[in-house]
């Protein structure tokens, strides 16, 4: 009879503890808003976009660099807009503005039910992976908890330049989106 009761007890204590942890891991997953975030998106941008929307840290290249002449402070190959913010976000929930940022067939979204949003940043690792850690919404603030994967090599460092990240998701109402890496 107390191997029962006991039995009873542990296996109740069991679904308990596992019933805590599924709903805490649900409250901060991004798997609750059918999020997914896209980390090598750069060439689904258009040019004219980030040309038009720079961020400070980033080398772009100089449309009046002379390839005859030697690369020296007065014919710089890249160069930096030190008057743009450091970052750059943006909420799309409508095709049209999807379409004027984003090339044809880049990505499916129904956005009916889902928005997209573009986060761009200054990155040294520019071809690393980035993943969603954690997704907060508190009132109409939602942030985005990211890091970047590491494949312990640092010789893979290069000239910063814009980083683009999307993440498609379940349409909410939002007034402020954030990122912040990890």
């Amino acid at each position: 009879m107390k191997l029962k009761r006991a039995l009873i007890f542990s296996i109740t204590l069991i679904l308990i503890a596992t019933t805590l942890l599924v709903t805490v891991l649900l409250i901060y997953s991004p798997l609750r808003y059918r999020a997914k975030i896209y980390s090598d998106c750069n060439e689904w941008i258009d040019p004219a976009f980030l040309e038009a929307n720079k961020v400070k840290g980033a080398n772009y290249n100089n449309p009046a660099y002379d390839e005859t002449q030697a690369w020296t402070e007065e014919n710089p190959k890249y160069y930096r807009d030190q008057t743009a913010p450091s970052t750059r976000t943006y909420v799309i929930t409508d095709e049209d503005t999807f379409h004027s940022i984003y090339g044809e067939g880049t990505l499916e979204v129904d956005f009916e039910k889902e928005m997209v949003l573009l986060h761009l940043f200054s990155s040294g690792y520019p071809r690393r992976e980035y993943r969603m850690k954690k997704l907060e919404l508190k009132g109409d603030a939602l942030n985005i908890h990211y890091k970047m994967e590491s494949n312990g090599n640092r010789k893979d460092y290069s000239l910063p330049k814009v980083k683009c990240l999307t993440v498609k998701m379940k349409k909410l109402d939002v007034s402020t989106v954030a990122f912040t890496e990890l």
